[in-house]
């Protein structure tokens, strides 16, 4: 079943796509660090767990969350026949607050508590095994800890692992089973101007895959939050653009999405993140004249923003990409005193390719 209710025939069509989604998801920065390197073992008899134990918890081994011992898909399975709940962790080697959960949450007895009665089962995210799963539920962020009902619908997640105390309340609060959308839509509909929450609404939609219904919430936080003095709107943007990157994989919706940060929000602190994501895809398509062209325009438009004109100057510097008028934006930032003190041999450089 998919997180809306379909069924799983979907991923068929995409596993083709699973070498892209490798180098994505490698490549994405969205995670770091240790994950686990878990044999197979023999499937579970019909009607029933199997589960293999997780690494020595810091209260004992009798203390460690106890593993499902199958695939994501055998898990959901076993779900269902037993009608529980079923609990995923998706990790990556890459991402390193993944282990330091595995050691906080999941080898201890709170974690054990946690879990309950629900299977539990890690999906590695960038597994070949895995693509299925990836294009179901939208893993953006990582760690990811889903509940997902026995018939496989998303009930609710908690996205990111930062201090334990406050990741057990999140999860806490996830396995009750209670599904946030609805209370999300009536709070957004008694407080329209709630930007926060909007976004809190936003996000949901994506993970249920409604990213018509995420884009109209990412329209309207805009248009409430012009100069993003809160920090909502270029994280609205920040989650679709992340959205049609690794869920949809749609490189070239993702690159006009992330435009939105400079040509709206220059002093956005996801501004690199946004050149590097454009410029990466006009480099795919081989139009590094065509980004050039666009951020040029751009610092023409914010030419008395000095920290702005300093940051695509450094970075196109930094990335090889070279043009008079980079070197120009570079010239702006010195006068405007918000260069580095080698910004002179940078103008040098820049001006080389022109």
């Amino acid at each position: 079943m998919t997180s809306t209710g379909q069924p799983l025939t979907p991923f068929l069509r995409n596993l083709v796509l699973g070498a892209a989604v490798l180098a994505v998801s490698l490549g994405s920065g969205f995670g770091c660090g240790k994950g686990k390197d878990d044999a197979p073992k023999e499937s579970a008899n019909a009607g029933e767990t199997t589960t293999h134990e997780a690494p020595t918890g810091r209260f004992g081994e009798a203390d460690a969350v106890k593993w499902f011992d199958g695939s994501f898909e055998e898990a959901l399975a076993a779900a269902g026949e037993q009608d529980k709940m079923l609990l995923v962790d998706v990790w990556s080697d890459h991402c390193a607050q993944c282990g330091v959960m595995d050691e906080e949450v999941w080898s201890s007895a709170e974690g054990v508590t946690l879990v309950g009665d629900a299977i539990a089962v890690k999906v590695p995210s960038d597994a070949p095994e895995s693509y299925p799963f990836r294009h179901t539920y939208p893993i953006t962020g990582l760690p990811a800890i889903l509940l997902l009902g026995p018939d496989g619908v998303e009930v609710n997640r908690v996205v990111g692992y930062n201090h334990r105390d406050e990741f057990m309340v999140e999860a806490s609060e996830m396995m009750t089973g209670v599904d946030p959308l609805p209370e999300l839509e009536k709070r957004v509909a008694a407080n329209p101007n709630d930007t926060a929450t909007r976004l809190e609404l936003l996000e949901t939609y994506l993970f249920r895959v409604k990213e018509a219904d995420a884009k109209e919430q990412m329209d309207q936080i805009l248009a409430l939050d012009p100069d993003n003095r809160q920090g909502d709107a270029d994280r609205a943007v920040r989650a679709l653009a992340k959205y049609y990157a690794f869920f949809l994989m749609d490189a070239a919706g993702s690159a006009d999405i992330w435009k939105t940060i400079p040509e709206k929000f220059p002093n956005s602190s996801a501004l690199t993140a946004s050149l590097k994501a454009t410029l990466d895809y006009s480099k795919s398509i081989g139009d590094v004249d065509g980004w050039t062209n666009w951020v040029c325009g751009l610092t023409d438009r914010y030419s008395a923003n000095g920290r702005f004109n300093s940051a695509v100057a450094m970075y196109a510097f930094r990335q090889g990409v070279r043009g008079e008028c980079l070197a120009e934006a570079a010239r702006r930032a010195k006068q405007l005193n918000a260069a580095p003190e080698d910004i002179d041999s940078v103008i040098t450089t820049l001006s080389s390719g022109s």
